[in-house]
């Protein structure tokens, strides 16, 4: 501030630049044979441990089947470990997470996790999960394995949707058999025969009318059948424009299938559902196109990002696309 009133008596100050001396370094490329395990760490000291639980569910249930890496080094750089197809269940793998240990000694960790979803009962056997780093000390790559996990899948205990309406206490439904009807005996005799009575002898007559009303019967039915498939379209369009969310247009997909095609997606795993749908004259293109769309309900499903409105809208307009190819196919 005293330069302000000051300067031509003290003078002002001049601004110098400093440089510091450069810095060479020498960056070695990582030797070949890298094992299918190595996602990029390199560094010693490394321990991987994983978990299932819960270790013991229904079948439809999910499992987190989940793996953390420690180390002294950063591992954000590092690619995410890949998790094995296990048979006899569906993967949804979640996005990993890195963070610091509270407890000394402070290491770095990262957290890889995927659900596992079990389509049956039965006692199934995780496979080991390997981790790879290379050691700079003595220029080996060493690789991490974990143990085994035991998973035992009992059989669902979900009551269906289905409603016994002959049930004489309440169920789960709210329905009850409160009484019947009587039925009486006729006390009268019966009236004399009229002349309809007598067309039974007219065979060749019975014959043209039986014909003509199985025509008219089997026009009746296909009219039906297609009426009630092109309504199945325009429900589940009317439907799609009001969708909020993912478990929606999941619901209204289930929905069409099973009006439209009588296939449903509840007892199908989606491979049995594709081949279903290119018996019922689909496409293959098309089958593959709602098997991705199928894939990315039941991602939105088990393993949950932050859902958005467009990201809703969006999923509601590739299922009209898929169902309007579907129509288009199916004439």
């Amino acid at each position: 501030p005293f330069d302000i009133f000051f300067g031509n008596f003290m003078g002002n100050g001049e601004e110098q630049k400093v440089s510091s001396a450069p810095i060479t370094l020498q960056i070695r490329p990582l030797p070949s044979g890298q094992p299918p395990s190595f996602y990029g760490a390199v560094g010693r000291g490394y321990t991987l441990k994983s978990t299932a639980k819960p270790d013991q569910v229904e079948a439809g249930e999910a499992i987190n089947w989940t793996a953390t890496v420690y180390g002294l080094t950063n591992l954000k750089p590092t690619s995410d470990l890949a998790f094995p197809q296990v048979d006899g269940f569906k993967n949804y793998p979640a996005a990993s997470n890195v963070g610091k240990t509270q407890t000394a000694p402070v290491l770095n960790y990262k957290t890889f996790k995927t659900v596992l979803v079990p389509a049956a009962s039965g006692s199934y056997v995780l496979p080991e999960l390997e981790w790879s780093y290379f050691n700079p000390a003595n220029g080996k790559y060493h690789t991490l394995r974990t143990e085994p996990e035991m998973i035992t899948v009992t059989p669902s205990t979900q009551e269906t949707g289905s409603v016994n309406f002959a049930a004489t206490q309440p169920t789960a439904n709210g329905f009850q058999t409160l009484g019947q009807d009587v039925r009486y005996l006729k006390t009268t005799y019966a009236p004399s025969p009229l002349w309809l009575a007598h067309l039974s002898q007219w065979r060749t007559f019975n014959v043209i009318v039986l014909f003509l009303v199985g025509v008219c019967v089997l026009f009746a039915s296909f009219g039906r059948k297609s009426l009630a498939q092109r309504k199945a379209f325009l429900t589940a369009k009317a439907r799609l424009k009001k969708a909020t969310a993912h478990t929606d247009v999941a619901e209204i997909c289930a929905g069409y299938l099973q009006e439209k095609f009588k296939i449903n997606t509840g007892s199908l795993p989606l491979r049995d559902i594709t081949k279903a749908l290119q018996a019922k004259g689909v496409r293959s293109a098309t089958a593959e196109a709602f098997a991705l769309l199928w894939q990315r309900l039941e991602a939105a499903r088990f393993a949950p990002t932050q859902q958005t409105d467009q990201g809703t809208i969006d999923l509601a307009a590739q299922a009209l696309d898929v169902f309007t190819l579907m129509e288009e196919e199916t004439k």
